[in-house]
């Protein structure tokens, strides 16, 4: 099964997968995808914990931080354990690329919503 998801199945529809159990059709993909794409952006407020690590700081351990404080801004309940799901995996790639720019000390990039889930990632 795996060697069949890696050739016939694209990393939104593993994600699906994971989530629900079973895989997407095209209706239930493309409202996950455009899910996703609605919850790319972080909370401007977020920035200011970018502006407390020090240039120096490992990405990873901003990152970690970074995913930690999430909670603050989204309710951790039963009821919005899909929504946090969805949320953290928009805003992952998101979060990723803020904690590389702060450690090499570049300008802070927002994600476009033209751009695939991966491609958002490498912008």
């Amino acid at each position: 099964m795996p060697k069949q998801l890696a050739e016939q199945c694209n990393f939104l529809e593993v994600c699906y997968l994971l989530i629900y159990g079973e895989l997407p059709n095209a209706a239930q993909l493309e409202n996950f995808r455009s899910s996703l794409r609605r919850h790319t952006m972080l909370h401007e407020d977020m920035r200011l914990f970018y502006n407390g690590f020090p240039r120096k700081a490992h990405p990873m351990a901003i990152l970690s931080s970074m995913v930690s404080s999430l909670s603050a801004y989204h309710p951790d309940t039963p009821e919005e354990v899909e929504n946090n799901i969805v949320r953290l995996m928009a805003k992952l790639p998101t979060i990723c690329a803020f904690s590389y720019k702060q450690s090499v000390g570049q300008p802070h990039i927002y994600p476009r919503s033209d751009l695939t889930f991966a491609g958002n990632f490498l912008h």
